[in-house]
């Protein structure tokens, strides 16, 4: 598949908000997942976190999660990651782009991934990397995998990709 990477940059950072800090992955171009991983961190190391991985991989493009609108359901804790996501991709004058959940699956519909596990084996195929922390899908009673995390990453900057944002 051909990307206009003047549309959607080329090295693309994409940070998720998790109940123990934030995932991320970072691609060097759509085809080439370089790195992903969970980062611990809450209050005043967040942003001290997110500024080491922007200085790591000098993106062109950092990708998070929307945080408001509608239908977002977001916590405080998701809200003060992103808004230190904005804060320094904005004094290093790196592009952000926020994506939806909807947009997400707007991307992943094609292959009739409706549930965020549906969408992560989607990624474990076309990224055999990840297939050993492929989660199993949750029960409702359980806390999500903190793997998932990183298929959310990768869900944001396969989306920005392809929406061409």
């Amino acid at each position: 598949m051909k990307y206009d990477l003047d549309a959607v940059g080329f090295s693309t950072l994409s940070i998720y908000p998790t109940k123990h800090g934030f995932s991320f992955a970072y691609f060097e171009n759509p085809e080439i997942l370089s790195d992903w991983g969970n980062v611990s961190a809450r209050g005043a190391a967040v942003p001290a976190k997110i500024a080491g991985l922007m200085d790591r991989f000098s993106p062109e493009v950092v990708v998070t999660n929307q945080c408001d609108g509608e239908n977002a359901r977001t916590s405080e804790r998701a809200r003060s990651t992103i808004r230190s996501v904005i804060e320094i991709s904005e004094r290093r004058v790196v592009q952000i782009n926020h994506l939806n959940r909807k947009d997400i699956l707007s991307v992943f519909s094609i292959f009739a991934a409706t549930r965020k596990i549906d969408v992560a084996r989607v990624i474990a195929i076309w990224f055999p990397e990840l297939a050993n922390i492929l989660p199993p899908p949750s029960k409702v009673w359980m806390d999500e995998s903190r793997q998932m995390g990183i298929f959310d990453a990768v869900a944001l900057a396969i989306a920005h990709y392809r929406l061409g944002n």
